[in-house]
Formats: structure tokens, sequence, C-alpha cells
């Protein structure tokens, strides 16, 4: 057996148990010697082992195991250009197909105990098929696109896969165009096979870019450039669009298309346009070639994806104000009043519904003020709370979040990117928060929500959990909280108590993991004993599962003896498979709420708004006479005294912030408005309404004073930025250059200028920019996924911040298409450097992938540390006993009795002798 020590200084105790065995020899004088020889050695055995398991002793054993992960690249590229000939009926066969099929011919010597797992892969990795002893190759490994080809993560991915008592081989089906960086950095201690996947394309056309200026004044002639390159020739037409709407190209002619033709190489088409109001110009060239065949063969180009591109021009305008409102009873807007007032200081007004909030940051770029009217967080796109925090600190926009009964806190702001900015506090004071409420969590965790969800790496699992976590934000410290897991058994994830430990009661909920099957009662059933050992004004819960129950007919009776005892449960029922109307049932029968989720991806939306229904919102409605505490506040103007209010949402103020600006209160002290800088925007907060709460002001000549001033100050300033950005892209990266002069046309030197780079989804990335010449800045981003990119230039002079420079990029989806033939060496190389093998996709040469040959067999360390744990105790009880019992003295009574009882029966035998003789 071969052992294996992480801490060999713990056997320095080996010495002291020899030190001690010597002492105790010497020291133990007085007890005999076999009771002494005993206590002893126990007592040196005793140190020696724990010595061993303080120093973390492993057994090694070497893996006999093999799992065969096949890693498959099923990118938009090797979908385009790539064959691999026809089936027997003639019908082409695809990379699925070709994948499964030499791994099915390939299983050679594999053993009863060996595993294949399959993950495919484009811009996202996902899992196919787990490890499994029984057969997967039957399972498609088509997933849904996503642009990119990650290589790199998706060996990850598979290296993940490995379990830890196995060997592990991977073998990858790509063409070894990852648009991904990492692949030389892979590491090689699994060994990684491959497969290329070859072609070389002689017919290709491809967009390469749209180039236009990155700001330009509104309505001015500009110049764009589109570069095309072409591998023969080709013929098609060009159309432009400005924020989706076509640009005439054809003068007088009908139509807008621009007719092209394009010979071999590289070609640059200058389109003049003449930009329109819009302050952000969202560019897109395509190039649409001639058919020959209709949909399967066309002029000079193999594939169409990447046959457009984008560009970002930025004008400069002042005054375009977003109003984002839900729609009231009858289509009323609670808003109207207020677009009307802010209409009337010629600004440009554009009413949206929360659900039309802009999902990027270009979007939202174009508006200098933002005002959402009684909006709640779920209301919103997921991630609209961080976009409008870059919104305001980073572009300088101006935020104004008015109240109502699903604003604020009451409409689950708490806890979000934005909070950490209002001017407000969300979370007021005890004596002043709603009623205590209880709430259980009941999360499926059977082995359906093991699932990835469609395009993603992450499981159904994952995102529930997670959404589940998230939305513990909105509840108070005070209430109380309790999580239940099932599968075929309901588990305790956290017993319910306060809502005060909110760490660790995220960590143990994204601590779930799926497996076994749906049992919604258990789930349901302890969460009932959870509620009804505690005391609270509003007990609920909320049930999520994406299956159905394995006993349904014991549901309806159950959610009506919940819903007797008071407990509401609110059910999410997931997928297509979910027991839609066993679900809804549970929902009606406890006075609960309903929620049909067919795409996962919205379950942090479902999971704010059914934790926020729990809450009592947090309003104060009743009529009360705002009072003025700065009557020449610059955000508000001169201000008398005010008409009365209907209501508010309750707030706090933020005391120890000078910059925290309250000219506004309520009777009771609490914020009507307040208002501060925030980076380089400012936001405001009135946390009344501007409908029925604020009936009295609507007519009234404050209303039109306050909200025309308020909006005014909060507003996006006019200041000029002191640069210009200039943008060319280098493969999935940018070349950023900053030019800074005064108003005198002079370049600035000295000036710290931070890039930062917004992606589509809110992620930032910075860096700084070197200066290389006079008012020269220059730097390269990071590599950009495809969407559109915020770039953000913020220069400071000496610690004092200057006006940033803004510009948009659009990076296209199509990166992977620009290199017209596969990269088989890059995958050689990989293989390589992991002591793999290459091999031929379509050759009929036998291949054995679960060969042993030259695969470095893993070891896996058992702890032995319990045993000998074991071992010490026995040890320690018989070192105590040498110690404490003289059982020698009850060997030698024992002995003596022995000898005495022994003697006795002798005499009385001699005695019988002699007299027998005697006779």
């Amino acid at each position: 057996m071969n052992l294996d020590i992480d801490h060999p200084v713990w056997l320095l105790l080996v010495l002291v148990g020899v030190l001690s065995a010597f002492w105790g020899w010497r020291a133990m004088r007085g007890i005999p010697k076999g009771r002494r020889a005993l206590a002893v050695g126990s007592r040196a055995l005793l140190l020696i082992t724990l010595a061993l398991a303080m120093s973390g002793v492993y057994r090694v054993q070497k893996a006999d195991e093999l799992t065969l992960i096949g890693v498959v690249d099923v990118s938009g590229s090797v979908q385009s250009f790539a064959r691999f000939g026809t089936d027997e009926l003639g019908q082409p066969i695809d990379i699925d197909q070709a994948a499964r099929g030499f791994l099915a011919r390939s299983l050679g010597s594999r053993q009863d105990d060996d595993r294949i797992a399959l993950v495919a892969f484009d811009g996202n990795a996902g899992v196919v098929a787990a490890p499994s002893r029984a057969g997967v190759l039957d399972r498609s490994v088509t997933k849904t696109p996503i642009d990119g080809s990650d290589l790199p993560g998706a060996i990850e991915r598979a290296r993940l896969l490995v379990p830890p008592d196995s060997n592990a081989r991977i073998v990858v089906f790509s063409d070894g165009r990852s648009t991904t960086p990492g692949l030389d950095r892979v590491p090689g201690d699994v060994q990684i096979d491959v497969v290329p996947i070859r072609y070389q394309i002689d017919e290709e056309v491809i967009v390469e870019s749209v180039e236009v200026p990155t700001r330009a004044l509104p309505g001015a002639q500009i110049e764009a450039r589109v570069v095309i390159r072409s591998l023969a020739q080709s013929s098609g037409e060009l159309r432009i669009s400005d924020n989706g709407n076509p640009i005439d190209l054809n003068g007088e002619a009908s139509g807008n298309a621009m007719r092209v033709v394009l010979d071999p190489g590289q070609r640059v088409l200058l389109v003049p346009m003449t930009l329109g109001p819009s302050r952000v110009h969202r560019f897109e060239a395509q190039f649409i070639p001639d058919e020959i065949e209709a949909g399967k063969q066309y002029s000079g180009d193999t594939s169409l994806q990447n046959n457009r591109a984008g560009g970002v021009t930025m004008t400069r305008s002042r005054g375009r104000v977003l109003v984002v409102s839900p729609t009231g009873q009858g289509g009323t807007r609670e808003s109207a009043e207020l677009e009307r007032v802010l209409g009337t200081q010629q600004w440009v007004i554009e009413h949206r519904l929360p659900s039309a909030f802009p999902g990027d940051l270009l979007d939202l770029e174009s508006f200098d003020l933002v005002v959402l009217v009684n909006t709640p967080r779920d209301g919103l796109p997921n991630g609209s709370d961080g976009l409008l925090s870059a919104y305001a600190q980073d572009l300088g926009g101006g935020v104004i979040f008015v109240g109502g009964c699903e604003a604020l806190g009451a409409g689950g702001w708490q806890g979000s990117v934005i909070e950490e900015i209002l001017p407000v506090k969300l979370d007021v004071a005890d004596d002043l928060i709603t009623p205590q409420v209880a709430v259980v969590l009941v999360l499926d965790s059977s082995g359906s929500m093991r699932r990835n969800l469609a395009g993603s790496s992450r499981s159904q699992q994952q995102i529930a959990n997670e959404s589940a976590a998230a939305a513990l934000e909105i509840l108070d410290e005070r209430d109380l909280i309790g999580v239940v897991s099932f599968s075929n058994n309901a588990q305790t994830v956290v017993e319910i108590g306060t809502n005060d430990r909110p760490e660790s009661t995220r960590a143990r909920i994204e601590s779930i993991g799926s497996g076994g099957g749906t049992n919604i009662g258990a789930g349901l059933r302890v969460a009932q004993r959870m509620l009804e050992s505690v005391e609270a004004s509003t007990k609920h819960v909320v049930l999520l599962s994406d299956g159905e129950s394995m006993n349904p007919g014991e549901l309806p009776g159950l959610a009506d003896e919940m819903g007797r005892q008071g407990i509401k449960v609110s059910t999410i029922a997931v997928g297509d498979a979910a027991d839609e109307q066993g679900m809804r049932d549970v929902a009606k029968r406890s006075d609960g709420v309903y929620y049909r989720v067919l795409n996962p991806s919205v379950l942090p939306t479902i999971f704010l708004k059914a934790i926020r229904v729990v809450r009592t919102p947090m309003v104060r409605e009743g009529d009360f006479a705002p009072i003025v505490l700065d009557s020449q506040s610059p955000a508000t103007g001169t201000l008398g005294a005010l008409p009365t209010l209907g209501g508010l949402v309750m707030t706090e103020r933020i005391g120890d912030d000078p910059r925290v600006r309250t000219p506004i209160v309520s009777d009771k002290g609490e914020p009507v408005l307040a208002y501060h800088q925030a980076g380089l925007g400012r936001v405001a907060v009135f946390t009344s309404d501007v409908g029925y709460w604020a009936r009295d002001w609507i007519g009234d000549p404050v209303f039109a004073q306050l909200w025309g001033t308020l909006s005014a100050w909060t507003m996006r300033s006019g200041d000029e930025s002191p640069g210009e950005l200039m943008i060319s892209m280098k493969g999935s990266s940018a070349e950023v250059e900053y030019n800074a002069i005064d108003e005198q046309g002079a370049p600035i030197d000295g000036l710290t200028v931070e890039l930062q780079q917004y992606d589509q989804s809110g992620q930032t990335q910075s860096i700084t920019l070197t200066q290389v010449g006079a008012g020269r800045y220059t730097g390269q981003t990071l590599a950009m996924s495809p969407g559109v990119h915020v770039l953000i230039a913020s220069p400071s002079d000496g610690g004092r911040a200057l006006q940033p420079t803004i510009a948009g990029l659009e990076v296209s989806g199509s990166a992977e298409f620009a290199h017209l033939d596969a990269d088989p060496q890059s995958l050689i190389d990989l293989a390589q450097r992991s002591g793999g093998r290459v091999f031929d996709l379509g050759s009929t040469e036998t291949v054995d992938l679960f060969s042993r040959e030259g695969l470095t067999i893993r070891q896996s360390l058992q702890p032995v540390w319990t045993v000998l744990i074991a071992i010490a105790f026995v040890l320690f009880l018989i070192d105590l006993a040498m110690r404490r019992v003289a059982f020698d003295r009850w060997f030698a009574q024992a002995r003596e009795d022995t000898i005495a009882a022994a003697r006795a029966v002798r005499g009385e035998q001699m005695q019988q002798a002699f007299a027998s003789r005697q006779q």
C-alpha cells in the first residue's frame, strides 16, 4: 500500500512518543513489568498514531477507470464552411453526425467501468451528457446558436467534468478558429486528442467594417467607409440602415440599395449620409449577394453570416428626456401630467413602458435625463439597475425616481446596484417598517433541474438558486426566512429565522444540487411545519418546480389546509414539463400568486415579484402638509407654502453625507425630495407621486415650477469634453486614440485618461491610456464580445475630473468568419503540449480512444485519519486502563487461588489413596 503525507512536520510527535516510552519505563518502576510494558507501549503507539493522523496521511490509489469527453465545435464557421460528405440517402452529414459517428467507431478497448461525456460549444460551452457508463452517443450535440467559438472555455468545461477517481482523455473536434484567446494556456494535465475539421473556402464575401466618425454635429453630412473583402467575383446589393431605418443609396432610382460588383480582393465603398435627429446613430451595412440557386447558392459567396457590420456615430444634442411609467387603469399613464410639464421646456420627451426600458448603455446614452415614475424593479429587464448606475456615474446622465405604491422600497429596489447612489435610504427604521413577515422558499432539486438553459453553460438549478438568493435582498433583516429543497424527499437548507445573515443564507441556497424525483408535497409539508412554529403577521411560501409531483393527489388538500392556516403559497412553474394546472391550483387554493415561466433566464425577475408581493408596501397614505427646509434650493427654485400630498413611499434621510440635500420633508420628517451629485451625474428622489397623491399639486403653479427646475438641474450637463475618441478594430479588440485639446485648439498634455469599456450586458473593464504625443493618448482594449460596446474616456488633470468623452462601437458577431480556412496547426500544437494524438475525421483507420497507452494515470488520495483516530481512541483506553487498573493483582490472586485449590485436591487425593492402602 502506497502512502502520502501532507504535513510531515507533525511526525516530530513520533520522537515525543519514543521519549515518552523511555521516561515512562523509568517512572513506573513500581508497576510489574508486564503491565508497565503494556502501559508504555500503548502510550507510545497513541502518540505515534496521533502524529500520523495530524500529518495528513493518505492512501494513494491508482485510478483504473477512464472517462472520455468529446468536445464538439458547433460554431457558425463549422456549420457554414465544413463539409462531411453525404449519407446513404444522399443527404449531407453535419458535424453532429460526423463527431458522434467517429466516437462510436472508436470505443475499442472500453471497459465496463469507463465513462463517456459530451460537450458542445460555439460562443458558449454546454454539457450535452455528463460522464456516464451508459450510452450517451445517441444524444445530439446541436444547441441554440451563440456567436463566437470559445474553444478554451469548452476544454475547461470538459476538464471540470472529470470524476476525481478516474483517468481522463479529451477528444476535440474543431476547426481551431477560436474567437476567445487562451488556447495556448490550456493546462496539459489531461491528455487531449484532436480531430481537426479542415476546409478551405474559395468563394466568400466579408463585410469587414463600417467606419464612421465617432462624433458629429446634428444634421451633419458624414461619410461612411464600408470595407468589403471578396475571394472571387461577386455581385449583389449593399444596404445601409440608421437605427434600423433604410438609407437611400440609390438616388432617384427605385429602391434604397446600391448595386455592387466585386472583384477578388478588398474594396472600399465611400457612402455619404446625412444624420437625422437622433443622438445615437447605429449604422449597419449589409451585402446581399445575387442568388444563383434560391436559398442554396450565391454569387461568389458561401456563407451570409459575415455579410454585415456596424458602426456608431453620436451627435451633440441636449434636452432628450426618457419617462418610464406603467400604464394605469383605462390605459392612462400616471406620468401624463409630468410629461406635459416637461414638454413645455422645449425638450424632446419619450415615454416607454418599464418592459421597453433601454437594453444597453448606448441606448440610455441617447437621453440626458431618465425619470422613473412608480416603476418596480422587477418591471424592468434584468440588469437595468446596473445600467442606470453606470449611466449616472460614468456617463453623467440624470436620474429621477418618482414614488408610488410600486416605487423605491415598495418596488423592491433594496439591494439593487443603483441603491448605493440614491440620496435616501430605502431600509427604514424598525418603528416605521411594515409588520414582520415569514417566507419559506421551497425549491425543486430533482434531476430535471440539472438541465442546462438553452444557449448557456448554466443549469436551471444554478439559475433558480441564484435568483432565489438575490430576491432575499428586498426582505428586511427582521423578517423570517427559511429554505427547503425537495427531490424524492425534502431537505431543510436553512432553518427558519431572522434574515440577519443574508450572506450565509445565500451561500446555502447556491449550494443546492440536483438529483432524484419530484416530491412537491414533502417540500410543502416541511415549509408548513416551519411556519407553524413561528409568529408573524404574514406567512408565505414561494414554491418553484419544473415537473409533476410524485403524489399530485395530495396537493389540493395540503394547499387548502395551508390556506386555512393563513399560509399563502405562490407557485412558479418552470419549463414546458411543469404541472401547470397543479401549480396554478395550489396557488389559487392558498390565496397565492401563480407564475408561468417558459424561459428560466427570467427567473430573477419572477422571484423578485414573488418576494415583493409578500411585503406590505412601504407606503404611508393620508394627507399631510410638506415642509420646506430649503426655500432657495438650486434644484427647486424659490418655494413657498406647498399644497398637501396624499401619501409617500417611506424612506430615511442620509444624515452623514453633506453632499445630499433634502429640501422638502413630510410632517414626520421623512424625505419628500432629496438629491445629490453621483459621480459625473445627478440623482434625485421624489417619494410622493405625480398622480393621485399629488392631486392638489396638479394645476397649481408649484407643480410646473418644481418639476421644470428639478429636471433642468438633474439633466446632463452641457459642458463639452476636451477630447475626441478615434477607434479602429483590430481583430476582437480595438485600438483607441484620445486627442485632448483646449478651447484655443492647443493640445493638453499630462492628463490621466482612464478608458472604461462597457459591453452589452453592462459588464465593464478598464485600461489606462498612454500619452504618445502632444495631446495624444492611446491604448488597446481587451478582447470584446460581439454586440454594442460603449467606451468612456475619463480624463483628469491633477486629480480634477474633466468632462468624459463617450463613443459607441459595434463588434461584429461574425468574427469567427473572418478566417476562410481552418487552423489545424493550433489543434496539433494543443495535442503535442498535452501528450495527445491527432486523428483524421474522414479516415477509415481503426482508432482506440480508450487505450491506456501514453495516458497519465491519475492517483486518488484516500484519507486514513478517521481510521487512525479510531485506533488512537482504543490505545487511549488501553493506556488509561494500564495505569488505573491493577489487573496483574487479579491475575496473581487467581493464580494463588488456583494453586490452593490444586493443593487441596491433591491432599484429598493423597488421603483417599492412603486410606485405600490401609484397607
